[in-house]
């Protein structure tokens, strides 16, 4: 997602994941509050890397995470609520192979930039 209030998704991916993306990253919409705030429950994350006091700071990786986290399910329960139907399996796949990029980040990996 980008400031533009645009969601872009990688058209080289199947059609399947694209859509599981396009509802993960609804997920992150759902997470704020509807009034362009932040639920405070994510207020170290995505909000505060601006700021320099939590800024590359692990406390700031690891609610980045747990937003990573929250959108996916947010995600899932909007194609429940919206009658999409998902393969389970292959929807954790993909937020497994997305969660796993985000924790070797969060862990300062430094292979992390060499091995997706």
């Amino acid at each position: 997602m980008s400031d533009e209030k645009k969601i872009y998704v990688n058209s080289t991916q199947s059609y399947e994941n694209q859509l599981f993306i396009l509802l993960h990253e609804c997920g992150h919409l759902l997470v704020g509050s509807g009034d362009g705030t932040t639920n405070p429950r994510f207020t170290l994350g995505y909000p505060s890397i601006y700021d320099p006091a939590v800024k590359g700071k692990f406390i700031h990786r690891c609610a980045v995470i747990e937003e990573e986290f929250e959108a996916w399910h947010r995600g899932r329960k909007l194609a429940k609520k919206l009658n999409i139907e998902i393969n389970d399996m292959r929807w954790n796949e993909l937020k497994s192979k997305f969660i796993k990029s985000y924790m070797r980040w969060a862990l300062k990996d430094p292979d992390f930039e060499s091995h997706p």
